[in-house]
């Protein structure tokens, strides 16, 4: 097999879950795959985007799973187990995000995070992610969007980081069931794994029903930053 091909034991191992589990997948048609001579293939971008939405519809004790997955699968340079401190300072919160319409959102925290040195190219990142929003809203029904191109840009951000924008009001931003978003995050990364880690630590955060009530209710970025900084202490 490539390195961007697995084969069903490679798999297993990437995932940690056992074989059969996999094949459970594979007859239910869940998992992404193709065969080549006989053999099931699994390609790594393919399987990637799999367990992206996988951690999207996942539940806390799924999350906290699949994080755990991941950190071994990084071995010995996962992403920072505190997002918060290491990835979210106080200064990547922007409220209010004065943006009024889908395109500014995208516009706006890209032009934000290159102002602040996060990126090299903010139209170029605002493109990529636009283009992923096309594809599919990264939209949730909490009213949040996970902002992210569809693979990682290692030739446009420097470290990986979160940026926070809250808007004054929810806007149409491709939500389930025509629902409104007012909270907007960034994920600069630079390979999959630390996405993968990225968005598992910040969809178990999300969950905790009190994050996203300091999100919109609080007034400051420093005050949502503390309440943020303890809800990640306490998962």
């Amino acid at each position: 097999m490539t390195e961007q091909e697995m084969d069903l034991a490679e798999l297993a191992r990437y995932l940690h879950l056992d074989v059969s589990k996999i094949e459970r997948l594979l007859k239910q048609e869940k998992i992404p795959a193709r065969r080549i001579g006989g053999e099931w293939s699994f390609n790594l971008h393919e399987i990637n985007r799999w367990m992206e939405h996988q951690i999207g519809v996942a539940d806390a004790d799924e999350l906290e799973k699949m994080e755990v997955s991941l950190q071994r699968h990084a071995g010995s340079s996962p992403n920072p187990e505190a997002i918060i401190r290491s990835m979210l300072p106080e200064h990547h919160i922007i409220k209010p995000l004065p943006a009024k319409t889908k395109g500014s959102v995208i516009r706006e925290i890209c032009d934000y995070a290159m102002q602040i040195g996060l990126i090299w190219d903010a139209s170029k990142m605002a493109e990529l992610i636009g283009q992923r929003e096309e594809m599919h809203s990264t939209a949730l029904d909490n009213g949040m969007a996970l902002l992210h191109p569809r693979r990682p840009q290692p030739g446009l951000i420097g470290e990986p980081f979160l940026i926070m924008g809250v808007t004054s009001q929810g806007i149409p931003f491709g939500g389930p069931r025509g629902m409104l978003t007012d909270v907007f995050v960034l994920i600069g990364s630079r390979e999959d794994a630390g996405h993968l880690q990225t968005l598992a630590r910040l969809s178990r955060i999300i969950q905790v029903p009190a994050a996203l009530a300091a999100i919109r209710d609080l007034a400051t970025p420093g005050e949502i930053w503390d309440q943020l900084v303890l809800i990640e202490q306490q998962l």
